[in-house]
């Protein structure tokens, strides 16, 4: 998912406890071992933010069971840029396309966490529990991506 076009910003403004948002990724060859998870934060209001990254297998094209054996715990300081997460460690392996997303595990308050978005690519999936039924947003994409190897 690349941001070649007008570029908006997207995220989480009222940081909820269990607020997720992500995308689907298609890959381009099996197996394929996921070794980094990129994103474009356009602005960080919070300061230190503690997150989890989250794969999902699909079905009838949203998210549905996490194919991870552990869980990916995370923070970062990052005001904006590039966000980037190792991921060898966890030795993800897909053969069919999923979903990834970002899930707040803090509740912060009021502020805000927006990574740059655009009008192509992959829709954007959230919910807004971690138990809470899923929203697609055909119109915007987040500039999320993933460093793969096949």
């Amino acid at each position: 998912n690349t941001l070649d076009k007008k570029t908006v910003s997207a995220g989480f403004v009222n940081n909820i406890l269990g607020n997720e948002i992500g995308i689907i990724v298609k890959i381009k060859r099996k197996p394929t071992y996921i070794e980094e998870f990129n994103a474009i934060v356009d602005y960080n209001n919070y300061g230190n933010f503690k997150f989890r990254i989250n794969f999902y297998d699909l079905k009838n094209g949203l998210p549905d069971n996490s194919i991870l054996q552990e869980n990916i715990i995370a923070n970062s300081k990052i005001k904006k840029g590039k966000l980037t997460i190792d991921l060898r460690d966890y030795n993800i392996t897909v053969n069919k396309d999923f979903f990834v997303s970002i899930e707040l595990i803090e509740g912060l308050g009021e502020g805000g966490l927006h990574f740059l978005a655009d009008y192509s690519g992959s829709p954007v999936i959230t919910r807004s529990a971690s138990q809470g039924k899923w929203n697609k947003l055909e119109d915007l994409s987040f500039g999320f991506n993933l460093k793969c190897k096949y």
